[in-house]
């Protein structure tokens, strides 16, 4: 974000005409960028005249400006260290949220929130989603190197949320409105796992079918 100029998002919708979209729904998803891994860059060059940037302190007001700015329905969050932080300051926004942590002693992982008052998540349908399950892919097995790779501790968190007037006693058929089938992931970084991005990415898509 330059000195003085404000962000402007550049939304992008889904339906084409009008009459598709079924009920208006805004999503948006952030890579926060751990406050455990932020200390790491402050040596770096670019950073030397400016680095107050990577504090989390100053980094956090500047997400909830652009939340409060934009008003999301839905927002996706990876590299969550600091959950109750953001938890604490959503929840007076009226989102609630949900955590997956990515385990194996790593401090960070997911976190997905949804505006409470326009939804609710469904019963038994909160599902994590381990990336390390693509070890056991048949065609990953017989790979030496690809099984080396496949456990990355990535995590996917995948959630059905129901509109609250859908759900009423009294809405209408016409005013039926169906789940909302939200899949959040944080892919592995390095630039040489293309292959893993890859089947991680087809694993999710099976975790969402």
């Amino acid at each position: 974000k330059e000195e003085g100029k404000k962000y402007e998002a550049k939304w992008q919708s889904l339906g084409e005409k009008k009459e598709e979209v079924i009920s208006p729904l805004r999503v948006v998803s952030f890579n926060l960028l751990a406050d455990a891994y932020a200390g790491r860059l402050i040596s770096k060059p670019i950073y030397f005249e400016r680095f107050f940037v990577l504090f989390w302190s100053f980094r956090f007001q500047l997400f909830l400006q652009w939340i409060d700015d934009t008003s999301p329905d839905v927002i996706c969050l990876q590299e969550v260290d600091r959950y109750q932080d953001i938890l604490e300051a959503l929840s007076t926004r009226g989102y609630s949220g949900v955590f997956q942590a990515r385990g194996q002693g790593i401090k960070d992982g997911l976190a997905t929130f949804y505006k409470n008052w326009k939804y609710t998540v469904a019963q038994k349908k909160i599902i994590p989603v381990n990336f390390n399950n693509v070890a056991k892919y048949s065609n990953v097995k017989g790979v030496p190197h690809l099984l080396y790779k496949a456990n990355t501790n990535n995590v996917g968190l995948i959630l059905s949320l129901v509109p609250i007037q859908s759900n009423n006693e009294t809405a209408t058929n016409e005013e039926y409105i169906p789940p909302v089938i939200i899949g959040n992931l944080h892919l592995i970084w390095k630039p040489t796992y293309e292959d893993i991005k890859l089947l991680q990415t087809h694993y999710m898509t099976k975790c969402l079918k």
